[in-house]
């Protein structure tokens, strides 16, 4: 009822308590409650940032473990080498999974989604001087040229309210795609044939 009460009875304010109540108990969310919404928005800042991640791949890898033969073999293709595997492992997942985990718990999430998107010009930067046999013509720079210009113009609309803490955290999220792009561009020569399991 105290819970209820503070909450002022509001029915979407009742429904995030309830959510909340997964990870908190009844008296700890009472007692985070002296700012009553920011919690049930924001969550609790408390908690270790990757908690989550790490359950999450704990339980993809004993899926995995189960799955990954059997799909192997229907698949086809060769073995990954192991080179293949770490740089897989490492940049694609592990690297930025935890830059990105830990620039969440800083940055909104559309912010994060937003700078997430220059992926595809940190692609094309990386692939030219990983991948000098493949070029992309004029017309696809200018198609990511302007992409970026968009991203740009969005992220520093958020800054305007953001503090230096953001815009650290912003610019280090950036690290997350470019570890995606060299890990892709190290890949494409190397993976032709090769199962994606």
């Amino acid at each position: 009822r105290a819970l209820v009460r503070l909450l002022d009875g509001l029915p979407l304010a009742i429904e995030l308590a309830a959510a909340r109540m997964k990870i908190l108990t009844v008296d700890a969310l009472l007692e985070r409650l002296g700012d009553r919404l920011r919690l049930l928005t924001g969550g609790a800042r408390d908690l270790p940032p990757f908690t989550a991640a790490a359950a999450r791949f704990v339980v993809a890898w004993l899926i995995m473990v189960v799955v990954a033969r059997p799909l192997a073999r229907m698949e086809g293709g060769r073995r990954p080498s192991r080179d293949l595997v770490v740089v897989t492992g490492v940049l694609q997942f592990s690297l930025s999974y935890a830059i990105v985990y830990w620039a969440g718990a800083i940055l909104p999430s559309g912010l994060t989604a937003v700078l997430w998107s220059i992926y595809p010009l940190l692609l094309g930067l990386v692939s030219l001087v990983m991948l000098p046999g493949e070029r992309l013509t004029p017309r696809q720079w200018i198609g990511l040229s302007s992409g970026f210009v968009g991203i740009a113009s969005l992220f520093f609309a958020d800054l305007r309210h953001a503090g230096t803490q953001h815009v650290h955290a912003g610019l280090l999220l950036l690290l997350s795609p470019l570890a995606v792009a060299v890990a892709n561009a190290y890949l494409r020569p190397r993976a032709p044939g090769v199962s994606a399991v």
